[in-house]
């Protein structure tokens, strides 16, 4: 065995070991009118792709933090051309869902770990729920985002002692979860957020594997389309962060 492999099965064993230490029991997710929740997107489409139909469901709980200027599929001919299609495709999709509450960090090269400053300066305190792509998903951003993360919550200030961190699949399912939304009224409405995504190459093919995950996933939570979730009170996210990267 190479260096290489063996580096990548010491990673996973990691990776198992931690989600193996978490709670598994399916529940609902519910939002109450007083809860508030801050989805954060690495780049536009993210947080559509992943739970598109919560967004939706609960648009008025909701604030949507996309970090990057980044574009799936194409590749603008200018900076100031990709960052005008991110923030116009996130105000369609947005609109649809009927979110009131999004915005961009613009940080550049698609570099998540350029939004630390921001995203410390960032006002957490008032949230319930915190919601970020998985870092264990096959996407560099994903991972960056995670460590980075811990490294936020660890230096926030006055953050709720119920605050739970969310963490939502995108391309890669997630071996464990622990929570659910059923979507099964709003993944219409996903669908449609989706196709906002014009820079979403293949963005039909990409509409059906969404569904067919969130169909899949009614065998786990017995409802028509649910969305799951693996969800932490925060300071055990950060604890899960450290035991994968240290």
């Amino acid at each position: 065995m190479n260096l290489k492999n063996i580096i990548i099965n010491q990673f996973l064993s990691k990776v198992y070991k931690a989600f193996l230490s978490v709670k598994t029991e399916q529940k609902p997710l519910f939002m109450i009118k007083t809860d508030k929740a801050l989805v954060i997107s690495p780049c536009a489409g993210d947080e559509t792709l992943g739970m598109g139909g919560t967004i939706a469901k609960y648009s008025k709980n909701i604030r949507v933090l996309c970090l990057t200027d980044k574009t799936c599929g194409v590749n603008p001919s200018s900076k100031k051309e990709a960052k005008a299609l991110c923030e116009k495709e996130l105000a369609d999709a947005m609109n649809i869902a009927k979110v009131q509450q999004f915005e961009y960090l613009h940080s550049p090269n698609n570099e998540v770990i350029y939004a630390y400053e921001k995203l410390l300066k960032t006002d957490m305190s008032s949230y319930d729920y915190i919601f970020v792509p998985t870092p264990t998903d096959n996407v560099s951003n994903y991972k960056s985002l995670g460590v980075l993360m811990k490294r936020v919550l660890s230096e926030q200030k006055n953050l709720k002692n119920t605050l739970k961190i969310v963490l939502y699949e995108v391309w890669a399912p997630m071996p464990v979860t622990n929570n659910f939304v059923d979507i099964s009224e709003k993944a219409e409405t996903k669908n449609e957020m989706i196709k906002a995504y014009k820079s979403i190459s293949d963005g039909e093919r990409v509409i059906t594997s969404i569904n067919a995950l969130s169909q899949y996933r009614k065998y786990m939570t017995g409802k028509k389309q649910s969305e799951v979730f693996l969800s932490f009170d925060y300071k055990d996210f950060i604890k899960f962060i450290t035991s994968i990267y240290g």
